[in-house]
């Protein structure tokens, strides 16, 4: 008994595709990561600068640089950013037939820093 291979024997695997909130998840991530690293370097640039002088004239010298707010700023949109990769993250781990990688990367990435921010905050 001879068998004979037809067409509808062989089928092609489905390339599964990655799933696009994973893919969103972790460039938010990223993008709140520079904003993060952005916002640190400008309030430490100017509080360095000020800190060469008299503890009097620190008070009065930080009310007028603006950077330090535009710090503050730029560190609570990448707060928010950093949330929006997480819900981002898990939805993309709730997608089926869809590759996990990236999703599950932006969840572990913007987990970490959340948790990394919240942590800063009450041990400082």
């Amino acid at each position: 008994m001879e068998y004979q291979l037809n067409h509808a024997d062989y089928q092609v695997p489905n390339k599964i595709k990655h799933s696009g909130s994973g893919i969103a998840s972790f460039i938010v991530v990223l993008t709140s990561i520079l904003g993060y690293i952005a916002a640190f370097v400008m309030i430490s640039t100017i509080v360095v600068g000020v800190m060469d002088r008299s503890s009097d004239a620190i008070i009065e010298n930080l009310e007028q640089h603006s950077g330090i707010i535009g710090g503050g700023l730029l560190f609570i949109i990448s707060g928010i950013l950093n949330l929006i990769a997480l819900i981002l993250g898990i939805i993309g781990l709730a997608i089926r037939s869809r590759k996990k990688v990236f999703a599950i990367l932006g969840t572990i990435l913007s987990g970490v820093c959340f948790i990394g921010i919240i942590l800063l905050f009450f041990l400082v």
